[in-house]
């Protein structure tokens, strides 16, 4: 229970709240600010808020139950007059008006009042999370299950909490304005509707986005932003409210918006039915679900030794009718590129007459004797057939009629004479050849070609029966591997549950939120397993140098976890030392900072009481001095007297005492703004070693895990000839990914057993007893 309790007789029905957010976006300042606006502020100041790092500062769920009467809020300006503000259509620009004429913030009782019932529940990310988060990604702990530890642990102090109400009116989600909407924040918060929903906990939601001061309050990206959360976590039913958690006391705008906002939603949540818990639940996690299956591997090797053989024949399957499809492919293109050298060849190889010469000759006629032209032709072919034109020529005569003598030859030989004189003679001669002497060196390439062709065809070919013959062997080998899972299957009957029990999470919930195998083996009560060596199906240690080296190893890790935890101790005391001086800078500069305030304001009081003269007026002057008509004349020369001769001087004196004190002011001033400075240095100096003295103790409570997970190593783990179900499937999983005789799968073991020690170092040597 809180602070306060109900103290009201109205016979209302309490209005049950559950406050989920991260950490370090509001959500104890908000419970902070709601005492406030209740009129609880010493209740409120009670309310532990982070100040410095990370750490979420609420570790269990917390009730808290507050009468909170409702209000209207209202804001005048200098000049006393109420100001109305739009809330849908403001703007930041007239914000900023609002705040150079705002006087006041007041409020106007509406004369109800609301029962709230405020479960405060653990910050989600807690820093705690980052050591999880490390190994998650650290190569040393392959293996480790995806699991943040700390949520895990609130989750279920969340469900207890909401069985221990019976109902709930809303859930509230807090989500900072200042921070990014990514994907880790998304998960978070889609874990939870998701745990909600199973538990019938999803008609009334509201998000409450904090840190968002006045301006912000009316900018365009701030009502963007609930769009986008509706969209990313896909609830559009959901309410929204943008809230400045802890409005700056002394700016009447801040406080205004702030009321306005806190009063919206307390109207929204008090008129909203309350959800009875009627089927509470807690779906197991991918993490649980992953563990699950590595228990269930290592009590049943055959099942997984089977599952092994069954995806690699798949595989192999696959391979081989990959494989298939890309011979007959191949093959089909060997084929087609043959085909094609074949028919270019026998184009080519034929006796087909191909003109490889054609030579015109031609002589004038003479007077005195007769013309000739003589033909004499090499050629690079056989000579398969020549042609003359004219082949009988008239007035002339070929020196022969008989080509075939050429025929079968490279050369050829003739002439044509003239008839008689004074007769000109002409003729053409045409030399043929076979096409294929024309294209032998051509035919001789293509041959070599359609040989290598043909030859990777047959290749193919074989290539493709071979693997024909292997898929259908393949494919029996995975029927059969199928048929051996099938029938392991029918045999397990354990580890099937959807959901932990609420009496498991009660006496064993440490170890069901863990990042090791080891832990959860021992929360479902899988310790009795005992796997020896000889079962083991990848590596153990191959002879007893190896077995002596990873021995030796933890020892000196046991040696180098004691030293640093003696150094975690020093510096941890060290900085309590330095945190206590800070303080009392811290408190000296505040009393420092008191005293020039006084003093600026004492001198301010007396410039403007002892040295602002009145108005000097005759009448004024007069009716202070002379009490009677009687006295009037001498109270007159009087009054001339002392403005002529003395006013003077007084006027110096004072505009003298007035810039020595000015001057002093000014002085004062320099102080106080050094000693502010000083302070907010002090200040940061302060939450710099408080979080280096927080970080000092994680590194204590990491390096004692360590240090018992080493002694663990060294005194049992490396030792025995066996191992339970819960280190077998560590080792196991490990040694599948790094390898056989990989020393480095035991590093993974360690990494567990010292998780282990995390979950719960109370009960640390009970857990290393049931697995040893």
């Amino acid at each position: 229970m809180g602070a306060t309790e109900f103290n009201c007789r109205c016979g209302q029905k309490p209005t049950n709240i559950l406050l989920v957010g991260c950490t370090q976006h509001g959500k104890s300042s908000l419970i902070r600010a709601l005492f406030d606006y209740a009129g609880l502020k010493h209740d409120g100041d009670n309310v532990k808020i982070g100040a410095y790092g990370n750490s979420s500062t609420t570790k269990d769920c917390t009730t808290f139950e507050i009468v909170v009467k409702k209000r209207d809020h209202f804001i005048r300006d200098d000049d006393g007059k109420v100001r109305m503000v739009n809330m849908d259509k403001f703007t930041p620009h007239e914000v900023s008006d609002l705040m150079d004429d705002a006087a006041e913030e007041f409020s106007r009782p509406t004369g109800k009042h609301v029962h709230l019932r405020i479960i405060d529940t653990p910050g989600l990310d807690d820093s705690d999370n980052a050591a999880a988060a490390r190994k998650k990604g650290s190569q040393a702990l392959r293996g480790a299950t995806p699991l943040r530890v700390v949520d895990e642990k609130h989750k279920m102090a969340i469900l207890k909490a909401v069985a221990e109400a019976g109902y709930i009116s809303s859930v509230c989600f807090v989500i900072s304005s200042q921070s990014p909407l990514n994907f880790s924040l998304q998960g978070l918060l889609k874990e939870y509707l998701e745990i909600f929903k199973l538990s019938r906990l999803n008609k009334a939601y509201h998000f409450l986005h904090t840190k968002v001061d006045a301006e912000a309050l009316f900018e365009t990206k701030t009502q963007s932003r609930a769009v986008l959360v509706s969209q990313k976590l896909g609830e559009h039913g959901a309410s929204h409210h943008f809230m400045e958690n802890l409005p700056d006391p002394n700016d009447p705008v801040a406080v205004y918006f702030a009321h306005r906002s806190m009063a919206k939603w307390l109207a929204e949540i008090s008129v909203q039915t309350s959800q009875p818990v009627t089927e509470l639940k807690y779906p197991k996690s991918d993490g649980h679900k992953a563990m699950d299956k590595t228990l269930r591997m290592v009590m049943d090797l055959d099942l997984e030794h089977y599952k092994d053989l069954a995806r690699k024949a798949t595989n192999e399957l696959a391979s081989l009718e990959a494989k298939q499809k890309r011979l007959s492919a191949r093959r089909d293109v060997q084929e087609e590129a043959w085909s094609d050298l074949y028919n270019r060849i026998d184009r080519l190889n034929t006796t087909d007459l191909v003109e490889i010469e054609s030579r015109y000759g031609s002589e004038r006629s003479h007077f005195f004797r007769r013309s000739l032209v003589v033909w004499d032709i090499g050629t690079d072919y056989t000579i398969r057939k020549v042609t003359r034109d004219p082949a009988s020529p008239s007035y002339s005569t070929w020196g022969s009629y008989d080509d075939s003598t050429w025929v079968g030859n490279k050369s050829y030989y003739n002439s044509l004479y003239s008839d008689s004189r004074d007769s000109s003679v002409s003729g053409t001669v045409k030399l043929f050849a076979w096409k294929s002497d024309v294209e032998a060196n051509e035919i001789s390439r293509l041959q070599t070609e359609k040989s290598d062709a043909w030859s990777e065809y047959q290749q193919t070919e074989t290539e493709l029966t071979e693997t024909r013959t292997a898929i259908t062997t393949a494919t029996a080998t995975k029927k059969s591997k199928e048929d051996q899972v099938s029938t392991c299957q029918t045999r397990i009957a354990k580890l099937n549950p959807t959901s932990i029990p609420l009496s498991a999470i009660q006496t064993n919930g440490a170890y069901y939120a863990t990042c090791s195998l080891i832990s959860y083996a021992f929360a479902v009560g899988l310790t009795q397993n005992k796997i020896h060596k000889f079962q083991f199906p990848s590596a153990w240690p191959a002879d007893d140098t190896t077995a002596t080296r990873i021995t030796a190893k933890y020892a000196a890790k046991v040696h180098d976890a004691q030293t640093m935890r003696a150094t975690c101790e020093a510096m941890a005391a060290g900085l309590d030392d330095e945190i206590s001086a800070l303080k009392t800078t811290a408190d000296t500069l505040s009393v420092c900072g008191k005293r020039i305030a006084k003093g600026i304001a004492d001198v301010q009081n007396r410039i403007t009481e002892q040295l602002t003269p009145p108005s000097p007026t005759r009448e004024g002057v007069s009716s202070a001095i002379a009490r009677t008509a009687a006295d009037r004349d001498a109270t007159q020369r009087l009054v001339d007297y002392l403005r002529d001769e003395v006013g003077p001087l007084l006027d110096t004196g004072r505009r003298c005492a007035e810039n020595t004190l000015g001057e002093y002011v000014e002085q004062l001033v320099a102080r106080q703004v050094f000693v502010q400075a000083a302070a907010e240095k002090v200040a940061e100096a302060i939450g710099k070693y408080v979080l280096a003295k927080e970080k000092w103790m994680e590194r204590e409570l990491d390096v004692t895990a360590s240090l018992e997970a080493a002694r663990a190593m060294n005194d049992t783990l490396t030792t025995v000839g066996y191992l339970t179900v819960g280190p077998f499937g560590v080792l196991k999983e490990a040694t599948d990914e790094l390898g056989a005789g990989s020393e480095e799968a035991w590093d993974v073991l360690y990494y567990h057993v010292r998780e282990a020690y995390l979950d719960d170092p109370a009960r640390f040597e009970w857990v290393m007893r049931a697995i040893s």
